[in-house]
C-alpha cells in the first residue's frame, strides 16, 4: 500500500484527521482544515454537493472537487443520536473514525473498497459525525443498474463478482450488509467490471477466512437474497440470477471447507422469511 502523511484538523466544534496519499503531495493541508468549516453546508446548501441519500441516521453526499483536492469525494454523516445514546458514545468510539480506521486496515489488506480520505468527530462528543473517501468515478450501484436494466446477466459477470466477494472473505472480512446498493460496479457491461464495496459500518474483521464464524457469511448471503427478491418485484430474474448462477460460483471461489456447510435452498428459505417479515 501506498504511504500517506497524517494531517490532524480542528476547527469550530469538530476534530480529526485526513490523509494525505502521494497522488495528493501538491494539496495544501490548509484545504483540509478548511473542510472542518465547510462540512455542515454539505447536506443544505453546499455547491456542488450531490445528496444521494438522507436516512434516520445516515446520509451521504459526493462532492465535486472535494473541497478543492482535485477529485469527488464521498461524505458520509452519521446523524446526532439521543441523550442516552450520546452518553455512552463518550466511552467508545465515534462511528466515524470507527469506520475510517476500519477501512483503512481493508485497504492495507488490498480489498476492494473506496479509499479513506479522513474522519470528522464532535469535540465534546455531542453532534454529527463524517467519514471521507474517494468517490469511484463512473460507478453505480448494482441495485440501480438492476433497475435500470442495466444489469449484466451473464455469467462472466457472475464470476467478477463471485470472485471480488469471496476475496473478501479470503482477507478475513464480513460485510455485514451485503446487500445490492452497498456494491458499486464500473465499466458495466463491458467485460472489465471491477467491484467495489460500500457502507462497511458492520463489517467485521478477522485474521483468514477460516476464522469468519460461519453463521456470519450466511447472514451476508441471507442478506443479498432478500434484496435480491425485492428487485424481482421491480424486474423478475434477480432471484434466479442469485440463486442458480451467482451463488453457485460464489461457493467454488470459497472452496469446498466452506461451501459444503452452506445450502442455497436453506439461505433461500430464510430470506424470503426475512423478506415477508419486511413487508
Amino acid at each position: 500500500m501506498e504511504k500517506y502523511k497524517e494531517v490532524e484538523v480542528r476547527g469550530g466544534a469538530l476534530h480529526g484527521v485526513f490523509l494525505k496519499w502521494p497522488k495528493m503531495k501538491k494539496v495544501e493541508d490548509e484545504i483540509f482544515h478548511g473542510i472542518t468549516v465547510e462540512v455542515e453546508k454539505i447536506f443544505s446548501d453546499y455547491d456542488g454537493s450531490r445528496i444521494i441519500k438522507d436516512g434516520t441516521t445516515t446520509s451521504i453526499a459526493v462532492v465535486s472537487g472535494g473541497f478543492g483536492l482535485g477529485f469527488d469525494i464521498c461524505v458520509k454523516r452519521f446523524k446526532r443520536k439521543g441523550v442516552i445514546r450520546e452518553f455512552f458514545k463518550k466511552f467508545s468510539k465515534g462511528k466515524a473514525k470507527g469506520l475510517f480506521e476500519k477501512t483503512l486496515e481493508l485497504i492495507k489488506r488490498e480489498l476492494p473498497l473506496p479509499e479513506p480520505i479522513g474522519f470528522l468527530e464532535p469535540n465534546k462528543g455531542k453532534g454529527e459525525s463524517y467519514f471521507f473517501s474517494r468517490a469511484i468515478k463512473n460507478s453505480e450501484n448494482l441495485a440501480v443498474l438492476y433497475k435500470d436494466g442495466e444489469f449484466n446477466e451473464a455469467p462472466d459477470f457472475a464470476e467478477i463478482l463471485a470472485r471480488a466477494t469471496a476475496n473478501l472473505y479470503k482477507g478475513g472480512v464480513r460485510h455485514g450488509d451485503l446487500k445490492w446498493s452497498n456494491i458499486l460496479v464500473t465499466g458495466i457491461g463491458g467485460g472489465g467490471e471491477e467491484i467495489y464495496f460500500v457502507d462497511m459500518d458492520q463489517a467485521e474483521v478477522f485474521e483468514t477466512l477460516e476464522k469468519i464464524p460461519l453463521k456470519c457469511i450466511k447472514k451476508d448471503l441471507i442478506r443479498f437474497y432478500r434484496y435480491a427478491l425485492e428487485l424481482s418485484e421491480v424486474r423478475p430474474g434477480a432471484e434466479d440470477w442469485t440463486a442458480n448462477i451467482f451463488f453457485p460460483i460464489l461457493f467454488r471461489e470459497l472452496g469446498a471447507e466452506v461451501s459444503t456447510k452452506l445450502d442455497i435452498d436453506e439461505i433461500g428459505d430464510l430470506a424470503k422469511k426475512a423478506f415477508k417479515v419486511s413487508q
